[in-house]
């Protein structure tokens, strides 16, 4: 019971903090600009003073060129056995081959504000950030990890380049650099200098209920010159958005990520390591113009597909998803 108000209230002062703000894209994707709001016609005036419809020169600025957006993901546990604890799997070569383990990590929620800033027609200059609020027992977290209440994660600054729409604007595409820096107890401890990324995202607007999209990254880890490790990932991550209605949207997607880490030269650059595979679905619950929630089921490992073996794996959880400005 006490899990369950904790709980409730974590997720309830995330809703109230983005209950005000505009509509806000429900999927992964990168969100779309806003329509333009239509401005009254005014008489020439001098600098800094207010326009004819009350508002000041900055505002306005601020309005055509500031975006302020929050994404929220809470982790829960296995939907077999409700504990403080979040539930992982060995399912990636391990001994456990794809048997439930119980994580040190309490359930938690992680918090990413993202600031953006219009810098071209179709280009926006972001900085993300990101910490993680734990919820759960912390009593578990080792001695070389952070144990606060509040978890500081690498923030991380980018471009997002929307480069190409077709004419019919069916496809689309976006180009997103991005890097993250190691501002994160566990990166400083790393001896990580920087984690730069490259995101590229393709979407396509099969129907007007329907939408495609394919997500693509590459991360690369550099390291201080005294660590002796390689490292790089690719992501891939297809998604599907069904609308229903004004206030529901079926949303399933499929993660699936390849690692290498290595001491430098001990194996080939470009031997890779499968470290994720899972997949997301739920529904998309648009609650105000300005805030949607995304209750979900996590299949965090599919080795092992029997019912019997998905309820100590699947995870529960949710997205909120919010425009601020």
């Amino acid at each position: 019971m006490k899990l369950v108000m904790v709980l409730a209230l974590a997720l309830s002062s995330s809703l109230a903090l983005a209950q005000t703000a505009p509509k806000k894209s429900t999927t992964k994707l990168p969100a779309k600009p806003a329509p333009a709001a239509s401005t009254p016609a005014v008489t020439p005036a001098p600098a800094n003073t207010t326009v004819a419809n009350g508002e000041s020169g900055t505002m306005k600025i601020l309005k055509e060129k500031l975006q302020i957006r929050y994404f929220g993901e809470f982790l829960g546990p296995s939907i077999r056995k409700w504990e403080d604890n979040q539930i992982d799997t060995d399912g990636h070569g391990g001994a456990g081959k794809g048997r439930a383990v119980r994580q040190e990590t309490p359930i938690n929620l992680f918090n990413q504000f993202s600031f953006r800033w219009k810098v071209g027609e179709k280009t926006r200059a972001f900085w993300d950030a990101r910490f993680t609020t734990q919820f759960g027992d912390r009593n578990e977290v080792g001695d070389g990890e952070d144990q606060q209440v509040i978890v500081q994660e690498d923030q991380r600054i980018g471009l997002n380049y929307g480069y190409w729409t077709s004419a019919d604007k069916v496809w689309s595409t976006s180009f997103l650099p991005r890097v993250r820096l190691p501002t994160s107890e566990a990166s400083q401890d790393s001896n990580i200098v920087l984690q730069p990324d490259i995101l590229h995202v393709t979407s396509f607007q099969a129907t007007p209920a329907l939408n495609i999209s394919l997500f693509n990254a590459v991360r690369y880890y550099w390291y201080e010159q005294k660590v002796d490790s390689e490292r790089y990932r690719i992501y891939t991550s297809p998604s599907v958005t069904y609308v229903f209605n004004d206030t529901f949207e079926l949303f399933v997607s499929y993660e699936h990520e390849l690692s290498h880490r290595d001491p430098e030269g001990k194996s080939n650059f470009f031997l890779l390591r499968e470290t994720l595979q899972d997949i997301y679905a739920g529904v998309n619950i648009n609650i105000t113009p300005s805030l949607t929630v995304f209750p979900f089921l996590r299949l965090a490992q599919l080795q092992r597909l029997e019912w019997d073996d998905q309820q100590d794996t699947a995870q529960v959880g949710a997205w909120i998803i919010g425009n601020i400005f």
